[in-house]
């Protein structure tokens, strides 16, 4: 399989309205995967697109307040060449500031670190929590609004007392920072008191064929500017590592279910965690006339569905308990060549 070359988008949207969404993709129409960060999405809601999309759901800031704060979501391009592997967040004081999925070789996490709400040092656990390694991946990107500034390592004009606590974790893990190698100097942060370098990228293995570009964010209404990152992903490197495979089926202790307290458990925790979302759901149905938009009922169907597989794996992982099986998973058969046909179907599944 010969080397693609792909593009990822940050962009830290500063609460973009959900219905404003296409005047971001319009920007960015070549871009493979765009992360989106301080969405103030919360949960369940989603944007009005057909790119399909994942989250980190944001929090609410009131009670009385249907937006929040934090947030950090990945929209796929439908044109983009891989099959793209979301990995949902582990529940942890972490999980609220990172989004995590694999593409063809490469792991990717995606932060936003707020400057105000976490102090350094929580900044700092949070990207130590974050796996640089995967069996299935032979490099790891590091993304998103960081908000530390790292002077004349990229070219910004001070260090700030984050920026001093990344520049050893990134030293001791050996990554590349990308803003050095390839922006150095640009700023990715733009107010009229000053401009600062805080949109990075980072990575565990040097990669061919980078660049980084920079554009405008202002007429979004965002200080930020839009950063992409453009790099060939490198097959022949997959067999000297860890192929990429499928991601693995979830498997749940489903004979549980034939003990009668068991299956009554799950039933209260299935239905417990269902009925918000079929109240919502009969709610948006009946507001639904023959002028409602396409893109906004393939929207809600997306999301309920979503949503309903949520439900019944959660309440599968609470009452029943997750295994790996009772047989050891097979995978040398799995060949370069069946992954290139892996590929190859998953695109046009999605074109």
């Amino acid at each position: 399989m010969s080397n693609k070359q792909i593009t990822l988008t940050i962009f830290n949207i500063t609460g973009l309205r959900k219905q404003a969404i296409d005047s971001v993709i319009s920007y960015t129409t070549s871009t493979d995967l765009l992360f989106l960060t301080e969405t103030w999405l919360i949960s369940p809601n989603k944007y009005y697109t057909s790119w399909t999309q994942y989250h980190t759901y944001g929090i609410r800031s009131t009670t009385e307040n249907s937006r929040g704060r934090l947030g950090i979501s990945l929209m796929v391009n439908p044109s983009c060449p891989y099959h793209v592997h979301f990995l949902p967040n582990t529940p942890s004081p972490y999980s609220l500031y990172s989004l995590s999925c694999i593409v063809a070789n490469t792991l990717i996490h995606c932060v936003y670190l707020p400057p105000e709400k976490i102090s350094d040092q929580f900044a700092l656990e949070v990207l130590e929590s974050l796996p640089l390694h995967h069996t299935e991946t032979n490099n790891t990107i590091i993304c998103g609004d960081f908000n530390a500034r790292l002077g004349n390592i990229t070219g910004d004009s001070i260090f700030n007392p984050r920026g001093r606590l990344l520049q050893p974790w990134i030293s001791s893990n050996s990554l590349t920072l990308w803003n050095k190698e390839k922006a150095y100097g640009q700023p990715t942060f733009l107010r009229h008191a000053g401009s600062s370098i805080i949109d990075l990228y980072l990575s565990t293995q040097h990669i061919n064929n980078t660049t980084i570009t920079i554009t405008d964010g202002k007429s979004h209404g965002s200080d930020h500017k839009m950063v992409h990152f453009n790099f060939e992903i490198d097959h022949s490197t997959t067999a000297n590592a860890a192929q990429q495979l499928p991601q693995r089926r979830r498997l749940w202790k489903l004979n549980k279910l034939t003990d009668d307290d068991q299956r009554q458990q799950f039933k209260e925790s299935f239905n417990f965690q269902i009925a918000p979302i079929n109240r919502q759901l009969i709610e948006k149905l009946q507001k639904i006339t023959q002028h409602t938009p396409n893109n906004y009922i393939t929207t809600l169907i997306d999301d309920t569905t979503n949503k309903f597989y949520e439900v019944l794996y959660n309440a599968m992982d609470t009452t029943l308990g997750t295994t790996s099986g009772g047989h050891t998973v097979r995978t040398n058969f799995w060949t370069r060549e069946l992954q290139r046909l892996a590929d190859h179907r998953e695109f046009c599944y999605q074109k």
